[in-house]
């Protein structure tokens, strides 16, 4: 591909293809391109210490030190108005966030209150329950022994039987 479309002399070694360019007149300096390149203006910043350096070049004679200097006094005044206002913003910032804060540990210290409480409701609850299922275990033992008392009762002569034994007379449970 290259030795087919080269305008210059060409040689094949192996799998190489070497393209000599002819060599003509042309250089860096009569380039198009490279002469529009190097007319653009460059950017030099303006320093203290460069002004006298920088006062040599084309373009410092259009610029008027008062008027520059004007303008530096307002970006800086600017700036320091800007400075101002952050800081103002940053404490009220600061202030709230402590705000927060606060507000943050309080809830924290009602969460963890309620947490208490509601654990000491869970264990009141776990031990009413338990005694609940104590109390229908032992009247179901209960009923069980007036069913065998009855059923002794049944065993005796009719002479010496005691009348029956009804609960719900005596008591009402829940």
């Amino acid at each position: 591909m290259g030795a087919d479309q080269s305008k210059g002399d060409t040689s094949a070694v192996g799998e190489i293809t070497v393209v000599n360019q002819p060599s003509s007149g042309a250089t860096i300096e009569s380039d198009e391109d490279y002469e529009r390149i190097s007319n653009l203006p460059s950017f030099e910043p303006i320093l203290r210490t460069h002004i006298i350096e920088e006062a040599k070049l084309s373009h410092m004679d259009r610029l008027n030190p008062v008027n520059l200097a004007k303008v530096v006094n307002r970006c800086s005044v600017h700036l320091n108005d800007c400075d101002s206002v952050l800081l103002a913003y940053q404490h009220k910032l600061g202030l709230k966030v402590k705000e927060s804060e606060q507000k943050a540990k309080l809830v924290a210290n009602l969460v963890h209150e309620r947490q208490k409480k509601m654990q000491r409701s869970t264990l009141s609850i776990q031990k009413i329950d338990t005694v609940q299922s104590d109390l229908k275990r032992l009247l179901a033992t209960f009923e069980q022994m007036v069913k065998l008392c009855d059923e002794l009762n049944m065993g005796l002569p009719e002479s010496q039987r005691l009348e029956p034994f009804n609960l719900t007379e005596r008591a009402s449970f829940p």
